[in-house]
């Protein structure tokens, strides 16, 4: 007997995903957007995302996961909490690379370094990306080529080029995840102000 009648069990919820009857497919809805909206807005926010791309990546997660359950291609019992929260976490995942692409693309097509150190100074860019995707320009690439903190270029290149997650690269370096966000987010800026501080 459930003790709170919000609850439901993995089962309830997959049999809910399923229903052609409005008011149970309503209500495994509305469960899920409580459950999970939440975590997922905490897990965009704490990655360069906003409270627009959680709702979006939501949605997603929701249509990917139900699109499993009709088809009968859900085979995670007893784990939907997990199975839905790894679906958000790689659809996220795939929106940053595309971004990323997607800027890379733009900077290819800018004419000059001065181009885009406007975008820069406009805070369009972002300027860990820009040293570690276009090479072919010195005046930033230089600085970063100097800079002697490996460790934070590590950290950075890991996360930015390479596509780690946070809980991937704390991981690799024995950290918590919550404490490699702070240590990434404090190379950022100690590169940021570098920077400034060389170009004048």
């Amino acid at each position: 007997m459930k003790n709170n009648s919000n609850f439901m069990t993995d089962q309830e919820i997959v049999e809910g995903l399923r229903q052609k009857e409005r008011l149970s497919y309503e209500r495994t809805s509305v469960h899920l957007w409580k459950t999970f909206a939440p975590k997922v807005l905490g897990m965009v926010l704490k990655n360069n995302g906003s409270r627009e791309d959680a709702h979006d990546l939501f949605a997603d997660a929701f249509i990917k996961v139900q699109k499993k359950v009709v088809e009968g291609n859900y085979q995670h019992q007893n784990q939907f909490a997990g199975y839905f929260m790894t679906v958000a976490k790689r659809a996220w995942l795939d929106e940053l690379r595309r971004r990323a692409s997607d800027r890379r693309r733009t900077w290819e097509k800018l004419d000059s370094e001065d181009d885009y150190l406007q975008l820069l100074d406009a805070g369009e860019a972002d300027i860990v990306e820009y040293v570690l995707f276009n090479e072919k320009w010195s005046k930033i690439h230089q600085i970063w080529q100097k800079w002697d903190d490996s460790i934070c270029k590590t950290r950075l290149t890991l996360f930015h080029l390479d596509g780690k997650t946070m809980r991937e690269i704390a991981g690799l370096q024995g950290l918590t995840e919550e404490n490699m966000r702070q240590r990434i987010l404090h190379c950022r800026q100690r590169f940021r102000l570098l920077v400034n501080r060389l170009r004048g």
